[in-house]
């Protein structure tokens, strides 16, 4: 799903067009993901000039993307640093919010370099149509489990306050679960018809300060009891096979990736409307922060290892900035303080959902019911990317019944952009003609014919009642299962554990070393030494992407493993 296009703008076939000027991108736009360090001129995300649109779009991004990777996982979060410590909890979150803001930034220099419009075209387009495929099921999984999750959580944080307010503590037609749930759909299937992510920003914005708000009166709490620290808190775990099967919850505290491409691609849109001579301000700007080294070429920092390199100039575009703010100025901070807060004040008995600590207490049950409200808020922030799956297959589904016989000549594939990624731009070096085609005009050429192709078919899309049908039954199914299955909670952490730790950290490692074995591939990998340190730097960031992956996925199955024995 794209919130910078409607569905119908959306090709049948699921294609996009070549980057825009027929060239290739650089490929360090892709491995380049340095993080934040005052030292590192540029590296602050400083909002450069925008018009009123694109500022607007800008806090929306924020706030979207921010609410997308926080929820209710944070009340989780005390019982990771009762078993990690107070220290080795704040590390292993640092830890993880350093390989997140990596994988979220080559996911966005990924889909800028291919004009891709979703998680699933970014990938398809650098690795391939096996891996669509692969994430293409994980998200299905993945965000359908999510929000069976959300209502879950939902009615278990609700019904218990309903209850002590109607029934005096006693199960009663209101508290169950079937009305909780049903309400919840009836309050979210609204908004899951919303087209694109800055309509929801009303919705994100509301779940931002209410989350807000109920850390505020928990840290209100600690204060008000003086701050007291249990006595069992330690500052280091001492525990591993604890600590490793609590570190899954950390990892997956950050997952905000499936929509990190749509609202990439709305800030560009957004940034269209900029006035003449600002994108060159903004580039003079950068010119004067970077050092140009005897080759035309600009110093910068691998930062995630602090391996110095050295590439082509690439502006720091604001979907990056709206990373950086998410991970390091927003999500972080609020996990640690919070986190702190419950580990301090609980010990390592804490619950894993903190708030149940005050069963009873006033406060603390308007809290439980502001953190359903939150996942309420939230539901149609997390199903956006399965929203546009959905919709495109009930297209699909009714152009197969009703324009089977149209001219195959409408739709034309992507295959022509998916060697663009990596070729450098302004390198003299002789081009590989791309797949099926003969030259890079032609791959030009092959995108503009697919995004005109792109708007024709997209006439051709479902009617909006269809798609609301379809969408109807997807959220329907989800409330029913929410209702049924309440036992779910191995279920879902196994989801998590498989499908999640995939979409956030396997996935984007298997992008950056495609990548960079199709630059290998072309005879492009020659280069100076620091180029060399540059691609290795890459290569084992690719390499620990997916070796942290793999190894959280196996401690997420493990606890599930132990918790059913």
């Amino acid at each position: 799903a794209s919130p910078i296009e409607t569905p119908t703008e959306r090709p049948m076939d699921g294609s996009v067009g070549a980057p825009p000027d027929g060239g290739f991108a650089d490929p360090e736009a892709v491995l380049g993901t340095d993080l934040p360090d005052a030292s590192m001129p540029g590296a602050l995300p400083n909002a450069p000039n925008r018009t009123p649109r694109a500022s607007r779009a800008f806090v929306a991004a924020v706030v979207s993307l921010t609410m997308t990777a926080v929820g209710s996982v944070v009340l989780s979060l005390p019982q990771v640093f009762a078993e990690c410590g107070a220290v080795g909890g704040v590390a292993a979150l640092a830890g993880f919010a350093a390989l997140t803001d990596a994988s979220l930034v080559i996911l966005a220099r990924a889909a800028r370099s291919t004009d891709a419009r979703t998680y699933e075209q970014t990938v398809t387009n650098v690795v391939g149509k096996t891996g669509g495929k692969v994430v293409r099921v994980c998200l299905v999984v993945l965000l359908f489990g999510t929000l069976v999750s959300l209502q879950i959580i939902a009615a278990d944080l609700a019904a218990p306050v309903v209850e002590a307010a109607m029934y005096g503590d006693k199960p009663g037609f209101w508290s169950s679960r079937l009305v909780i749930n049903t309400a919840v759909f009836l309050l979210v299937y609204p908004l899951s018809l919303l087209e694109n992510l800055s309509q929801l920003a009303t919705a994100s914005s509301g779940a931002f300060v209410v989350m807000l708000g109920v850390a505020g009166v928990l840290v209100a709490r600690f204060a008000k009891a003086g701050f007291p620290v249990a006595d069992d808190v330690v500052v280091l775990g001492s525990n591993p096979k604890e600590i490793a099967l609590a570190l899954p919850v950390g990892a997956l505290a950050f997952t905000c990736h499936f929509n990190v491409v749509e609202i990439s691609r709305e800030l560009r849109e957004a940034k269209e409307e900029e006035t003449p001579g600002t994108v060159d301000d903004d580039r003079r700007a950068n010119e004067r922060d970077q050092t140009r080294d005897e080759d035309g070429e600009t110093s910068s920092a691998f930062g995630v290892f602090g391996a110095a390199t050295r590439f082509r100039e690439t502006k720091r575009e604001d979907d990056e900035r709206v990373i950086r703010i998410v991970v390091w100025f927003a999500a972080f901070p609020f996990y640690v303080l919070f986190a702190t807060v419950g580990y301090l004040g609980f010990g390592r008995g804490v619950s894993g959902d903190v708030l149940t600590e005050w069963i009873g207490d006033g406060e603390m049950a308007a809290a439980q019911i502001a953190v359903a409200a939150v996942n309420v808020l939230k539901y149609p922030l997390m199903g956006f990317a399965l929203r546009g799956i959905v919709v495109a297959a009930a297209d699909d589904a009714y152009a197969r019944l009703f324009f089977a016989g149209r001219n195959s000549a409408e739709t034309t594939t992507g295959d022509a952009l998916g060697a663009s990624l990596l070729d450098e731009e302004g390198e003299d070096e002789e081009e590989e003609p791309l797949v099926g085609e003969g030259s890079a005009s032609a791959a030009n050429d092959a995108g503009t014919t697919a995004r005109r192709n792109s708007r024709e078919t997209g006439k051709k899309g479902a009617p909006r009642f269809v798609r609301a049908a379809a969408l109807c039954v997807l959220h329907a199914s989800i409330a029913l299962c929410a209702v049924a299955l309440r036992r779910l909670a191995l279920v879902l952490d196994l989801i998590g554990a498989t499908c999640g730790v995939t979409v956030a950290f396997i996935v984007p490692g298997w992008v950056l070393w495609s990548s960079l074995e199709k630059k290998n591939s072309r005879g492009g990998a020659e280069g100076g030494g620091e180029k060399k340190l540059a691609r290795l730097g890459s290569r084992v960031l690719a390499a620990t992407l997916v070796a942290a992956g793999v190894a959280t996925s196996a401690c997420g199955v493990a606890a599930v493993v132990a918790e059913m024995v």
